[in-house]
Order: C-alpha cells, then sequence, then structure tokens
C-alpha cells in the first residue's frame, strides 16, 4: 500500500479529519494545472491555486495589471466554491505569515481578503485570521479591515457572525457620534440596498442582515429611509428568530412602537418582484448602490430587460465602469451593446472596463475596431494596452500593424500586452518579428519575457529572433530563463536545437541533483513544484525515470506530472496502477480528474481523461474483488458552471 502523502506542513488545522480529501484535492496544488510557462496573463486559464495566488500577489500597487488580477482572483474564487480544501488553507497559510506592512503588502492582503470573500462560506476556516487582521492594531488601511468585514459576513458562521456583530456595533456608535446627518442617511441607504440585496437570494444571509442593523439602530430616525427595507426583511420568513429581534429594536428606534401593524401596513402595497427590485436598485443615483446592484445584475446572466437597463445606464453616464463589466459577463449575448460602449473607449476612468467589455462580448463591430485601433496607435493613450488586447481577442488581424506601434509605448504594461496581443495571431503575425525582437534588448525582464513568449507562438516563422532569445537562456531570472527555453523549442532550426543540446546534459545533471535531495528530504511538495516549474523537455526526463521510484509518493508525483505534460500510454497505465494501490485511490482519482479539467484546452484535457478512465477499466478487469469493490461507485466529478 502507499504510505500517504505529508500534508500537516501544508494544511495543519485540518488534521486529521479531512486528510483523505485534501489527499485527493490537494493535486490542484502539488501536481500543477498547466505546465508551459507562459506569461501571467495565459497563465491564469491553467494555473493552479497556489500559482494564481502567486499571480494575484505579483499584481497589485504599485504594479498593477488589472486584467491579470481580475481574471486570477475570478478564477480562485471559482475553484475555492468547487474545491475549497484546494484553496482556502493557502490563502489562510498566506494571510497566516508573519505580516509585513506597507503599501505593497497591504495591497496583497486586501486581494486576498477580497477572494476569501467571494469563495463565501466556503471558506469558514479563514475565519480565524480574518478575526486577527480586523483587529490588528498594526494594520494601517481601513480598506484592509473593511474587505475582512465583508468577507466574514459572506461567510456567516457563527464564529463569523459574532467577531462581525462586535465590530460593526462599535463602529456604529463611533459614527453615530461624529457623523453629520447627511452622511448617517447616506449611510442607511447603503446599509438598506444590502439589506435587499441579501433578500433577493434564494436563501439570504442572517449575518449580512445583522451586520447592517447596528449602523441604523445607532442612526435613529435619520435612518428611516431604510425603514421599508426593514419591514420587508421582518416579513420574511426566511429570517431567523434572532435576527427578527434585532430587526425589532432597530425599527423601534426610528420611533416605530407597533412594528406588526407597520408591517402589516407594508404589506397592503403588494409582494415585491425580485428582479423589479434589482432593476431599481441599477437605477438608483447613488454611485455604490447603482454600482452593486449592476453587479448583481451581471451575475444572474443575460437578459433583454437587464441588457436594456445596463444600456441606458451608459447612455445616462450613470455607474458606466459598473455597467461596462455586467455587460463583459454576459459575452455574444450583449452584441446590442456595443454601440453604447464605444463611447467610452477614451475615457480614461472607465474605458478600460468597456475596452474589456467589448473584448468579452467578442463580436466585431466596424466603428468599435476602427476606435480601438486608433487607440492603439496613439502613444500616451491610457488604454492603449487594453485595446490591444481586444483586437487581438477579436481576431483582427489587419490590426497587426497598429499593435507593433504600440510595442514602443512609455508604459512597460501597455508593451507587454502588446506583445501578448501580437502572440495570439500565431505564425500569422511573423511581420512583427523583428519589432519583437527589439524588445529583446529592454532591460526590463517582464517586457523581455512578454516579447520571447509571443515569438514563440509565432513558431518558426521567428527563426531570425532565434540567436537573441538564446541568450537569455543563461538569464538569472527563472521565468525568463524557462520562456527563452519554451519558445526555442516551439521555434525550432538550427540554432534551437544547437541552445538545446548544449543545455541539454547540464540541465538534466542538475534537475537530477536537485531532486534527489528533495526526495531526500521528504519534499514531495517541493518535488511536485520542480516537475511543474520546469520546461516540458526537462520535466519529462526528469519524470520518465522517477515513476519507477520505490517510494510510491516520488512515484505518483513523477507520472502525474508525466501525464499531464505528454498523455503517454506508458505513464497513464503507471499513474492508474498506483492509485488501484492506494486506499484511498478513488480520492487521488478524482484529484487528477480535478487538476485536469482545470488544464490545458478542451480538447486535450478531455482526450487525457478519457484515457485515464480507459485504462482504469482495463486494469480493473484484473484486479482483486476489493480494489473492484472500491472503485465501483467511482464517477468523473462534473465542475461548477456558477
Amino acid at each position: 500500500m502507499l504510505s500517504r502523502p505529508r500534508l500537516t506542513p501544508l494544511v495543519p488545522s485540518l488534521e486529521p479529519i479531512f486528510q483523505g480529501a485534501v489527499l485527493a484535492l490537494a493535486l490542484l496544488v502539488w501536481s500543477g494545472l498547466a505546465w508551459s510557462q507562459s506569461r501571467d496573463q495565459d497563465r491564469v486559464p491553467v494555473a493552479g491555486p497556489a500559482e494564481l495566488i502567486d499571480i494575484l500577489k505579483r499584481h497589485v500597487w504599485p504594479d498593477i495589471d488589472l486584467v491579470t488580477r481580475m481574471d486570477a482572483q475570478r478564477r480562485l474564487e471559482k475553484l475555492g466554491r468547487e474545491a475549497p480544501i484546494t484553496v482556502v488553507p493557502l490563502l489562510v497559510r498566506e494571510l497566516s505569515e508573519p505580516r509585513r506592512y506597507g503599501k505593497k503588502a497591504s495591497h496583497q492582503r486586501l486581494a486576498l481578503i477580497e477572494t476569501l470573500r467571494d469563495i463565501g462560506p466556503a471558506a469558514e476556516e479563514a475565519v480565524p485570521v480574518l478575526f486577527e487582521v480586523l483587529h490588528d492594531p498594526e494594520e494601517w488601511n481601513d480598506w484592509v479591515k473593511m474587505a475582512a468585514r465583508m468577507a466574514l459576513g459572506q461567510i456567516g458562521s457563527p464564529l463569523a457572525e459574532q467577531a462581525l456583530s462586535e465590530n460593526l456595533a462599535r463602529q456604529a456608535e463611533e459614527h453615530a457620534a461624529t457623523a453629520s446627518a447627511e452622511d448617517q442617511r447616506r449611510a442607511a441607504q447603503h446599509s438598506a440596498f444590502l439589506i435587499r440585496r441579501e433578500l433577493r437570494r434564494p436563501r439570504p444571509s442572517d449575518s449580512m442582515i445583522a451586520a447592517s442593523l447596528p449602523g441604523l439602530k445607532a442612526s435613529g430616525d435619520l435612518a428611516t429611509v431604510a425603514l421599508p427595507t426593514l419591514l420587508r426583511a421582518y416579513k420574511d420568513p426566511r429570517v431567523t428568530a434572532g435576527v427578527r429581534s434585532a430587526l425589532v429594536e432597530t425599527i423601534a428606534a426610528m420611533g416605530i412602537a407597533d412594528v406588526d401593524r407597520a408591517a402589516a401596513d407594508a404589506a397592503l402595497r403588494g409582494e415585491i418582484d425580485p428582479f423589479e427590485d434589482l432593476l431599481a436598485d441599477v437605477a438608483s443615483s447613488d454611485d455604490f448602490i447603482s454600482s452593486m446592484a449592476m453587479a448583481e445584475l451581471g451575475r444572474l446572466g443575460p437578459s433583454e430587460r437587464a441588457i436594456e437597463a445596463l444600456t441606458t445606464a451608459l447612455d445616462r453616464g450613470h455607474s458606466p465602469g459598473a455597467a461596462a463589466n455586467a455587460l463583459g459577463n454576459y459575452g455574444e449575448a450583449a452584441v446590442a451593446a456595443v454601440p453604447h460602449l464605444v463611447p467610452y473607449f477614451a475615457d480614461d476612468r472607465v474605458g478600460g472596463n468597456a475596452i474589456q467589455a467589448i473584448g468579452k462580448i467578442g463580436v466585431t463591430d466596424a466603428r468599435a475596431v476602427s476606435e480601438l485601433r486608433r487607440i492603439v496607435r496613439g502613444n500616451g493613450q491610457a488604454n492603449r494596452g487594453f485595446a490591444a488586447k481586444a483586437l487581438s481577442l477579436l481576431g483582427i488581424q489587419e490590426a497587426l500593424p497598429d499593435l507593433q506601434t504600440a510595442l514602443r509605448d512609455d508604459r512597460k504594461y501597455t508593451r507587454i500586452l502588446a506583445a501578448a496581443a501580437i502572440g495570439r495571431f500565431g505564425a500569422d503575425a511573423e511581420p512583427a518579428v523583428v519589432d519583437l525582437g527589439l524588445r529583446l534588448g529592454e532591460a526590463d525582464n517582464d517586457v523581455r519575457r512578454a516579447a520571447i513568449e509571443a515569438l514563440g507562438k509565432i513558431g518558426p516563422a521567428a527563426q531570425s529572433a532565434a540567436p537573441l532569445i538564446a541568450r537569455d537562456l543563461e538569464a538569472s531570472d527563472g521565468r525568463l530563463r524557462r520562456a527563452a527555453e519554451q519558445a526555442l523549442v516551439r521555434i525550432g532550426g538550427p540554432v534551437a536545437e544547437q541552445a538545446s543540446q548544449a543545455k541539454a546534459e547540464p540541465d538534466l545533471v542538475s534537475d537530477r541533483v536537485a531532486a534527489r535531495n528533495l526526495i531526500a528530504g521528504s519534499d514531495y511538495q517541493g518535488l511536485a513544484n520542480l516537475l511543474r516549474t520546469l520546461p516540458d523537455r526537462r520535466s519529462l526526463a526528469l519524470a520518465a525515470p522517477l515513476m519507477a521510484h520505490s517510494d510510491p509518493e516520488v512515484a505518483f508525483l513523477a507520472a502525474a506530472a508525466h501525464v499531464e505534460r505528454a498523455a503517454e500510454e506508458q505513464a497513464i497505465a503507471r499513474l492508474i496502477e498506483i492509485i488501484l494501490a492506494h486506499e484511498r485511490g478513488p480520492d487521488l482519482l478524482t484529484g487528477v480528474a480535478w487538476a485536469l479539467m482545470h488544464s490545458g484546452d478542451e480538447a486535450r484535457r478531455q482526450d487525457t481523461l478519457g484515457k485515464l478512465i480507459a485504462e482504469l477499466n482495463v486494469q480493473l478487469k484484473t484486479a482483486s474483488p476489493e480494489v473492484r469493490e472500491r472503485f465501483q461507485s467511482w464517477k468523473p466529478p462534473k465542475p461548477s458552471t456558477g
């Protein structure tokens, strides 16, 4: 039997209750979800939780790439809801480690906490560390503490509710004592919205409703703007007795003695349609309420009424950034909104939102394309990089000369986004090889890496740049070295072949020494990271002999790495052999399946998963009755569509 992987250093608080689940799903972290070393923006769709967290931490102030950050955060949220055991412990560990203070560290903490907030109830394990953040006397950034409060509210466990209630009650008293009457009325409007948002959900969160009540109670009759919402919550049968009691106290503070009578009078005005209620909030004159409502509307999916409400907001200049984000979430269904988005492209404040929405909608429009090309051609345009990405996502190949001019922009991330956009055209971007080659002389490693990766995607047509790329095979930056190696493999030709041969033997010796040291120290996570981060050629060369290693944990990690990279029959057979021999074999196989579902392109991952299942059925025919029974009810997991 295989011994159980040593998970204690990774998630010590979960021993021993969830160890079986961790063993299955930690493959998303350990064996990795994809092995090619593209730059962060291209890595996000295939990266595992640990890598996504690293990407998220890299893209905060002052080096923020908003597109990459948002994509990484959304993907972490999705993985966290599907398999929280693979994400939440890692986020907790990041927030628990000795805290650094300063602007960048604070922004990193904020991004991590926002991710826990979006994961919601599945992030319950994070409550203690969020409580620590909330009461950290050295945390100078109020936004961090606000995010911690919101995360506790979204998690909604008893401990989270208790921490949130105590904190908010104290804050409410302080606010009521110092804020102006107008500020208190505005705060009451916001609190009422947050309560209405919960009441629109199939299962409203008691903790989120309760969190809004201390401030309303402390403001008394200045908060009467929230009274209709409070009476609506009081009547809602889904609200628990404890929250209903708190509602009575809050309403009484506004001068209403007979709450039942007031609720009955409100009931005479009829039932409230949740969708109409949401549209009313979308049209609110308060930017906070309308923006939050638009985000809520965007998550509901497209409908004619929703698109109409959002395009009307765009036409009126009402929270246009939030409206654009929501429309982008609808994809091609929001094609009718394209003409309403175009006027915002050149807006320094919300143009990035509108341009990204066009890229997500993915439908070409002559006016939109013309405006995007104009922005890309304009040196110093605030949204030049976003426009370059949108043109590449739309497949506008005739814009290639414009994208080449953006490679010379003064701003680093514009040059990076322009290089990535050019790379998306593959071999058709051959005319840009010379301009990309000029970027290889830059001192900035990130820009050089983006140019190298774009040249690699162009492939054999970029052979003229191979000697320049080969110079970075000895770079001190590991990501830059790996990008150069991968690009030369894709480009091929004499220079690439010569460089690969020159590095092959020293690299193999170096990789084997590193693996030997990790194995000797039983550092299985370190070995998995090594196999994950090496370029394909080196990872396969290292994994092949390790699949037969006497330590079954080593053999498992090597086989998993080999299957993900190449899906060869021998590696698949060996991986299934290991899984069948393990007493938690179904859990291991589930973990492998989850990893495959979140890696590579759809056709490749489906093909690999199909081969694994076919091999499983073959080996089960000769397996013992005990093993066959263990796998009798196993089915591949289905990814969440939420």
